[in-house]
């Protein structure tokens, strides 16, 4: 009967942690921390320590728990590096033991919680705690529950509580058990396991960066997730839909795990938990394991103490919570009714501010007037320090300077000011502008800077100031007034309202396009910014509605107001703007045939049709409707690829294009294939498109029957990219082209350029879209206007025209309609539109000839100081012990450049001076209350120098017009420089304007407020890499590292090493060289950007004259002639021209260079700019001068090179495929110290026949273009060669030479010389080892042929490609040894369509001429009596007979042949 009674209490209770009457004192410790390590790190962390007590006590329903105020103070602070292995906390010598001098003594509290089984249930606060006390008791009860209903039945499972980050699924599992004695482990993940409680994220995002989060590829696609809502009965089939994806680690990651001690007590169904421990972890790592990573750890440990009957009730008041989700102090909804003027804070908690700086002892929440006279102070010492020509200081004071007044400390003061404070400073910046020293660029900083500040004051500032026209031009008020929305941290209704006001205020020009491009993002940012999900109705939508209700009245030929509503369109994006706009796409409106506006309706629906998982319904009928305009089947295609398109979409697709009848579509979308296969591996996103185009490009591949092309002005897209593998981050740069059916000019181009980060984040760094239809026939025609191209003397084009238009009544062809525009975009929005047309072209003449006549009239000055501000990242988050963090990251550039151009009567002059100042910093901050922060920051800071006199112009010497330039060599007070330094820092920051906490001073001698990591002194390197100093040529380059502790500099050679490895081809595509040269510039530039590395370091670079025999201007003078004989198509183009190094002492150089061609051949059209004959010569000779006592003697430098190709001409168009084709070379190069190229000491010979090989032309006869060409050969339509791309195919392949023999002889080469080939040699045999066979001189083999001259003299080379094998062979003979590589593995691109082959020479083609043929810049077209094709590469079928009949005819304005 007993065991019954107590089984029906236990049901009705349920199980218990708490017994009712019971009180239970627990001793509760808090630790938390911020810092950074692993790998080579060193170990070092700033934080505090907590040591009180908590007493629980239970009643039936709720627990009561009394929180001592011990537990909301500090004990032990920690600043500074530490062993591994061992806790900071527990070093006496190192701990710093102090209460804050102005802490407010804060009482006890109390608060209730109610469990049900053991996990929370709800939460009741006392109403008068402050709010981040009221978080702490919320991770008390966060962390104090136990799923008691599966504690004795299961080992691990599942359970779903209620915690600080949310609804969250939490990991269980007994990790030993004795008798009634439980340990219990607990485990969660935040962003993957916890759901959002109300609405409420448990984080808050300012997040300017704009960009796109995979996960590879969605596992679930919008689409699917619509269909499952349709189909609730068939989710099982649904599912099957969902591809697995890869686990995608995100770059900032937040866990907790728990350990819990606990008994149970048979009597009762009571739980009594004996030792709690609470750990929390959040890490930021943006670049991988091996780059920089910040993390923050806390603790919190409750060990029982005892437990005694209740006799004191603890009394408990408040509001009652039904979740126990962090709450943000400063959080306002977006349709809060808002004071725009009224201050607001950096983060959303209560600590004030950013940073701390300066040694003012004032709390800055309230003291607006001490924050305005801080700011100003700021302001001052920043431009001290950036006009200051110190850039080649690398002392550590400077350094410190740098960090501390770099241009982000001065935004943190201005997020603090209220409106009045931020007019204040306006007005005085203004008034100071002529009467202090820099106060121009002071006005001129403070009015980029309050731009970009992102609160609401700031904005309502500059929109003010753009409606009083208070800007000095038109042109900076739109550049401000666009800046806000990029940078706002916390948009309101009040503050869209406030700039609607600006699409009625009639402004400049570039205000008018400005002011609703920046209504329209901060629209879109607003609801952005939004968690609960209902401004987009609420907001976006009505303003899409009322866009378009504006769009639709609209005349047709008002195509610039079009446009602007097009652009307002692509800024707003949501609010279900793609059903507004889909009519217009598929060309159901009056705007059918305005095909500019429908592809415009594409890109701004984009991102509504995938989100909504409907891209496949829109853009897929377009593309396959083979009569629907080119440029609007591309762009569908195009945005197509950014959804999720199917296999089976992929499939229509190609087998569309097997029969696709426009080149412009076919060629369009085949190079995309090709950029989507090619950049599989680089991008991070759509991994699965790319996947598809590679697979269905190799079937693509063996039946099409169209060739592509990436010729000038067809349509095609291409792409080049590199990933840093070891870091994560990458660059794209993406091209396209949208060609004519009407012109060889493209109709419009347009490219972005593309970052990543973290191997799973994709954004757009900047946008252009150019439209130029019409410009290129207008462009020719000017070209053709000049009296060096007019050949109309020689053509009766009145007598054609006659013919043409007269007699034969052929229209003559109306010229496209002229169509200009420019938009840019950034972060995918769109900044800048400007839209011309025929009727724009006198505004266009008029700037033109203004520009003209200001620099005929000889002096204009330019001064501009402009600041660029970086996105900014603001990620705050709870942690487990109820104090939050925040990960910000933030960027600024200012540049400056102050130029004056002078002319006189022969030359132009510029001289210019130019400064940057870049800071990066990103960091994490744990808050301590109001009180205090504990940060770890990596801060970047960059500062440059550029400053040169440039003249150009006209000069005549000897009677000859000589084109000058001359550039200045920048004084050593003044070097051209360029300075980079990083450190990381841990920091102890107070809420007070103070340099150094007193107390913290005085109590641990030991510890600092701020503590730059370092390994110590004996790990900085300070070494030059680059020490070039010759007072022969008067200049001096200086390159190296400093301060630097990063493992990259821990020696000459590791750097050089590093540095090499950015122009690795194996990370770009495509994979050759140019891509591998200028995307490594673009590595090495985003490495020092990111610089991801923990350690400090710093690099530097500067420029300028020597000490002594300085050169202060370089020149250089140069004039050429051609000759040109028209009959045989012989001639020489000749070249001379004068190098000096100008100073006390004149260094002349000059250059003679001498190109002559001879054309032996037949006298064959097409084939007459090949030039069989060629012979080129260069020589370059210093004269003799004197530096002091030195006598510099005279020195030259001497090519020649003499080619001899095919001479049987004829055979090119019949194809002769037995006769072996060679070419003949031969060339010298000589040096010494002489003025005379046949009396220099040092030589090199070279002589070379390069030929085709039967190989190569048996493996052509197995080509598909082969087959074509000998089939059109064989039939009736050709009476001679036939002029097609497959006989060109052919052609061209079986007249490209693969075997080449070189004969080098070397001549008294001085002893560097030789010893650096001898290197490069020896790490050229070490590379090929693996394929290196090697043949010593013997009686048996030979070699006996140079026997009787010096060792050394002589190399012969043989190098043979096979094509087949796609592989090489090379073999180098000395005199006493032969060395061959065999087998070596020649380039092939990843899609297999270009390798090294493609730039091997020709037998017949110069290869000159083949970049312009291959490039469709020289051209054909070509007549058979079935066909025509045109230059276009379009081919027409007509029925020839008896009448004479115009094929082709030339039907513009001016014909020139029919």
């Amino acid at each position: 009967r007993h065991l019954l009674l107590l089984s029906s209490l236990a049901l009705s209770h349920g199980l218990r942690l708490f017994e009712p009457g019971k009180s239970y004192l627990y001793e509760v410790e808090t630790g938390l921390a911020v810092g950074t390590g692993g790998g080579a790190y060193q170990q070092a962390m700033s934080g505090a320590k907590f040591k009180g007590l908590a007493k629980f006590q239970a009643t039936e329903d709720t627990v009561n728990i009394k929180l001592y105020a011990s537990n909301l103070r500090a004990q032990s602070f920690f600043n500074g590096p530490f062993e591994q292995g061992y806790s900071p906390f527990e070093e006496r010598e190192r701990r710093t033991e102090f209460e804050l001098h102005d802490e407010e003594q804060l009482p006890d509290y109390s608060f209730s919680v109610e469990y049900v089984d053991g996990t929370v249930k709800s939460i009741t606060v006392p109403d008068e705690a402050p709010a981040w006390v009221k978080n702490i008791m919320r991770a008390f009860a966060s962390s104090f529950q136990i799923d008691l209903q599966n504690l004795e039945s299961e080992p691990f499972w599942y359970s779903q509580e209620k915690m600080l980050h949310g609804d969250c699924k939490v990991q269980n599992n007994i990790e030993n058990q004795q008798d009634s004695f439980y340990r219990l482990k607990k485990a969660v993940s935040h962003n993957a396991d916890c759901v959002p409680v109300e609405k409420q994220e448990h984080f808050r995002f300012v997040n300017s960066l704009d960009g796109d989060t995979c996960n590879q590829d969605k596992k679930m696609t919008p689409k699917l997730f619509n269909k499952m809502l349709a189909d609730t009965e068939n989710h099982h089939e649904l599912l099957d839909e969902i591809d697995e994806q890869d686990i995608y680690e995100e770059p900032l990651s937040s866990k907790t795990w728990l350990t819990v001690d606990l008994q149970k007590t048979e009597e009762d169904e009571v739980f009594t938990v004996h030792k709690l421990e609470t750990h929390g972890s959040v890490t930021v790592q943006p670049f991988q394991e091996d780059g920089v990573s910040h993390y923050s750890v806390v603790s919190r440990d409750f060990t029982l103490i005892n437990v005694t009957d209740t006799v004191e009730d603890v009394d408990v008041t408040g509001t009652t919570f039904e979740n126990l989700y962090y709450r943000f102090s400063n959080d306002k909804p977006w349709n809060l009714e808002v004071d725009l003027k009224e201050q607001e804070s950096f983060f959303n908690n209560e600590f004030a501010h950013f940073q701390s700086f300066y040694a003012v002892d004032a709390d800055i929440a309230d003291d607006q007037e001490t924050m305005q006279d801080a700011f100003y102070v700021a302001m001052q010492e920043f431009v001290e320090e950036y006009t200051t020509d110190n850039v080649n200081d690398k002392t550590r004071e400077h350094i410190n300077n740098l960090h501390k007044n770099g241009i982000l400390v001065l935004k943190p003061f201005l997020m603090k000011l209220n409106y009045d404070s931020l007019y204040s400073l306006k007005e005085r910046f203004l008034q100071e502008a002529e009467e202090v020293r820099h106060g121009v660029l002071v006005k001129n900083l403070f009015r980029e800077i309050v731009s970009a500040t992102g609160s609401n004051p700031s904005a309502l500032l500059v929109k003010e100031m753009v409606m009083k026209e208070e800007y000095d031009t038109d042109f900076t008020a739109a550049r401000e007034l666009l800046s806000v929305p990029f940078h706002i941290h916390r948009p309101t209704q009040n503050l869209v309202a406030a700039f609607k006001e600006l699409l009625e205020f009639d402004g400049g020009d570039y205000v008018k396009m400005a002011a609703p491009l920046a209504y329209t993002t901060l629209v879109r940012r607003t609801c952005e910014a939004d968690y609960t999900g209902d401004c987009e109705q609420e907001l976006i939508k009505p303003a899409v509605e009322e866009t378009f209700k504006e769009f639709e009245s609209v005349d047709t030929e008002d195509i610039q107001e079009l446009n602007k509503y097009m652009s307002m369109f692509s800024n707003l994006r949501w609010g279900e703007l793609y059903k507004l706009l889909k009519p217009i796409i598929l060309g159901q409106t009056k705007h059918k045939d305005m095909f500019s506006i429908r592809a415009k309706a594409i890109l701004a629906a984009t991102p509504g049709i995938i989100d909504a998982g409907v891209e496949e319904e829109y853009f897929l009928p377009l593309i396959m409707d083979e009569y629907e305009n080119h440029e609007v089947r591309i762009m569908a295609f195009e945005n197509l690829m950014k959804g999720i398109p199917s296999k089976t979409t992929f499939i229509k697709i190609v087998t569309a294009m097997y029969w696709e009848r426009d080149y412009e579509v076919f060629n369009y979308i085949f190079t995309s294939f090709e950029r989507f296969a090619t950049s599989q591996k680089m991008q991070p996103c759509g991994r699965r498109t790319k996947e598809y185009a590679r697979y269905f490009l190799k079937y693509w591949k063996e039946h099409m029957w169209l060739r592509p092309k990436y010729s000038f002005g067809i349509s095609k897209t291409y792409s080049r990219s590199f990933k840093d593998e070891q870091f994560g981050y990458g660059g794209q740069f993406e091209y396209h082209t949208i060609g004519s059916h009407k012109s060889s000019s493209p109709i419009a181009v347009f490219g972005e350029v593309r970052g990543s980060q973290f191997q799973g984040h994709e954004m757009q760094i900047f946008g252009l879209y150019v439209r130029v239809q019409g410009l290129g026939a207008r462009v020719m025609k000017m070209i053709k206007d000049f009296d060096f191209f007019n050949k109309k003397e020689n053509l009766n084009t009145d007598a054609l025209r006659d013919i043409l238009f007269e007699q034969m009544k052929v229209k003559e062809k109306n010229k496209e309609p002229l169509r200009l525009e420019i938009v840019f975009k950034m972060k995918n929005d769109i900044l800048f539109q400007q839209y011309w047309d025929e009727n724009s072209f006198g505004s266009i003449s008029e700037f033109v000839k203004n520009a003209q006549k200001m620099v005929a009239e000889g002096h204009l000055s330019f001064n501009e100081d402009r600041i660029f501000n970086f996105p900014t990242l603001i990620y705050e988050m709870p942690t487990d012990i109820g104090m939050p963090i925040a990960y910000d990251v933030q960027a600024a550039l200012l540049g400056s450049l102050n130029a004056e151009f002078d002319r006189d009567d022969h030359d132009q002059k510029i001289d210019y001076s130019s400064n940057l100042a870049f800071q990066s910093n990103n960091g994490l901050s744990l808050f301590y209350g109001k009180k205090l922060a504990f940060g770890i920051r990596q801060n970047r800071v960059y500062k440059h120098h550029f400053g040169h006199q440039i003249k150009f112009g006209i000069e005549n010497k000897e009677a000859e017009n000589h084109i000058t330039i001359s550039l200045s060599v920048p004084e050593q007070s003044k070097p051209l420089s360029l300075l980079m330094h990083s450190e990381t820092t841990l920091e102890i920051i107070s809420n007070k304007l103070t340099e150094m906490p007193a107390v913290l001073e005085s109590s641990c001698p030991a510890c600092k407020q701020q503590y730059v990591l370092t390994r110590g002194e004996n790990w900085k390197k300070n070494e030059n890499f680059l020490d070039l100093v010759s007072e022969e040529w008067g200049m001096q380059a200086k390159a190296s590292y400093f301060d630097c502790e990063a493992p990259f500099a821990s020696s000459t050679g590791n750097f050089f090493d590093n540095f090499a490895s950015y122009f690795n081809k194996e990370n770009k595509t495509p994979r050759d060289f140019y891509t591998a040269f200028t995307f490594g510039l673009i590595q090495l530039n985003s490495f020092f950007l990111y610089f991801p590395h923990a350690e400090s370091c710093g690099v530097a670079f500067e420029w300028s004259q020597t000490s002594y025999n300085p050169v202060s201007e370089m020149e250089l003078s140069f004039r050429g002639d051609l000759a040109d004989n028209m009959k045989s198509n012989d001639g020489q183009i000749r070249l001379k021209g004068d190098f000096k190094l100008i100073g006390d002492i004149v260094r002349e150089h000059q250059v003679f260079i001498k190109y002559e061609y001879e054309n032996d051949r037949p006298n064959v059209h097409t084939l007459r700019e090949a030039f069989p004959k060629q012979a080129f010569s260069m020589k370059l000779v210093r004269k003799q001068f004197d530096l002091g006592a030195f006598n510099v003697p005279e020195y030259s430098v001497c090519a020649d090179l003499n080619q001899k190709l095919s001479t049987e001409n004829d055979k090119y168009f019949f194809l002769d495929l037995n006769s072996e084709q060679k070419t003949v070379l031969d060339g010298a190069i000589s040096f010494g110290p002489s003025g005379s190229c046949e009396t220099n000491d040092h030589q090199f010979k070279v002589s070379g026949i390069s030929s085709t090989t039967e190989e190569a032309r048996k493996q052509l006869k197995s080509k598909w273009y082969y087959y074509s060409c000998m089939a059109q050969k064989k039939s009736k339509e050709y009476t001679n060669f036939p002029l097609t791309d497959p006989c060109l195919f052919t052609a061209d392949d079986l007249y490209t030479l693969r075997h080449f023999k070189f004969n080098i002889e070397t001549i008294n080469l001085p002893a560097w010389l030789e010893n650096s080939l001898y290197k490069v040699e020896t790490w050229g045999q070490n590379y090929l080892l693996p394929y290196w066979e090697m043949e010593l001189e013997s009686q048996q083999n030979g070699f006996t042929r140079y026997n009787n001259i010096k060792q050394e003299q002589n190399v012969e080379i043989d190098l043979v490609f096979h094509s087949r094998q796609k592989t090489i062979d090379l073999e180098v003979q000395r005199v006493s040894q032969k060395s061959m590589f065999k087998g070596m593995k020649y380039w092939v691109s990843d899609n297999g369509d270009v390798s090294v082959e493609d730039y091997l020479p020709s037998s017949v083609f110069s290869p000159a001429m083949g970049i312009l043929h291959n490039h469709d810049i020289l051209n054909y077209c070509t007549a058979s009596n079935k066909h025509i094709r045109t230059y276009d590469n379009v081919t027409y079928s007509y029925k020839m007979h008896d009448c004479w009949t115009l094929v082709s005819g030339h039907c513009a304005e001016d014909p020139e042949y029919a």
